[in-house]
């Protein structure tokens, strides 16, 4: 931090950096080590926005297309922009086509996993920035390429992080859900099964699935991938932990219940294995009003099938954490007169068999 502090006297020291890198535009030497320091003092959005106005984001994402084939100047710009994007102007870097240059250098080092975590990294920040680049990222293949990394590294956490992150972030977008999950289910469900131990990369994980399971055209390919086997095992395995399991609840009832605009709602079948996880998380996280709201969410859309209600019935604890959810968030619960419906469903059915 001192050197840092040293350095930011400089008043000229940005430009400086970016006049020399304009100057040596085909110096890999000369370009790696500008990165470096413009990548070093990046410690805030003030330096960020000085950095980009004084042409240094623009600088960088020219040697990532130019020095395209430089591993070691690739790897510095990913790492550099990934942070800078943020404070970029969104509409000037679509100008530089900055989208193109980034997939382009992704693709021409599929190889080298430290490339690959950055440009998943840096498009997942480009994503954020504007909505018009998840566009721009899904038609050039960056989605394609991305799912790709993750499933050719599949060992790696750090690749599975940022890919999930990316992938999250592009099937939010309604209109490119199916378009995501053709390509992505698998490496996403995959990734999420090697490090099913690692909380973050559950709770990423179970909520790109979430996302995608909003399409019903990507209902199947979760099927065929084990995704309710796999989040028993979220569940069971992170059972203490609040946040995992909201994740996978969430996940759970946009599974549950498929809306169809032709064919109509169809409602998940259950069977003992997908209530048994359910009833232990509610009882475990009995005061955390997520687990409890989501729980009965998917109690609800279960109930929706008379045939799911016999299951639920062979459960009596069902009814008994119902009410005492109930009881516990009074009316804070939204829709709370819904549950109590679900007690009275459960109640009525009981009686007539």
């Amino acid at each position: 931090f001192q050197a840092l502090e040293i350095l930011l006297k400089n008043e000229m020291l940005i430009y400086s950096i970016v006049g020399c890198m304009r100057r040596y535009p085909h110096s890999p030497s000369i370009q790696g080590a500008s990165i470096d320091v413009l990548s070093n003092i990046a410690v805030n959005h003030d330096i960020k926005t000085e950095i980009f106005q004084s042409g240094g984001t623009d600088r960088i994402i020219f040697a990532l297309g130019t020095l395209q084939q430089d591993r070691t100047v690739v790897c510095k710009a990913f790492a550099a922009l990934a942070n800078l994007v943020s404070a970029a102007n969104a509409k000037i870097l679509r100008a530089n086509n900055a989208t193109t240059v980034m997939i382009d250098a992704m693709k021409a080092h599929q190889q080298i996993v430290s490339i690959q975590i950055g440009a998943a990294s840096t498009l997942w920040a480009l994503a954020s920035s504007a909505a018009f680049f998840q566009d721009d990222i899904a038609s050039l293949g960056g989605v394609e390429a991305v799912a790709e990394a993750m499933a050719r590294f599949v060992t790696s956490k750090q690749m599975q992080v940022k890919g999930l992150c990316f992938v999250w972030s592009l099937a939010i977008p309604k209109h490119l859900k199916k378009r995501v999950g053709w390509c992505a289910i698998e490496p996403v469900v995959n990734g999420l099964s090697a490090h099913i131990s690692v909380e973050k990369i559950c709770s990423d994980g179970l909520g790109c699935i979430k996302s995608l399971a909003l399409n019903p055209s990507n209902r199947g390919l979760l099927e065929e991938c084990g995704i309710f086997e796999l989040i028993h095992a979220c569940l069971w395995r992170h059972s203490e932990n609040s946040s995992v399991c909201e994740a996978a609840l969430g996940a759970f009832c946009n599974l549950s219940v498929i809306v169809h605009p032709h064919l109509g709602d169809q409602v998940l079948q259950i069977v003992t294995e997908d209530l048994q996880p359910i009833c232990f998380v509610m009882e475990t996280h009995a005061h955390v009003k997520g687990v409890q709201e989501l729980s009965m969410k998917l109690l609800k859309n279960f109930a929706l099938s008379p045939v799911n209600i016999l299951e639920l019935e062979m459960h009596p604890s069902i009814a008994a954490l119902v009410q005492a959810a109930v009881t516990t968030f009074h009316d804070s619960f939204g829709g709370r007169e819904d549950y109590l419906d679900l007690l009275q469903i459960l109640a009525t059915y009981s009686q007539s068999y």
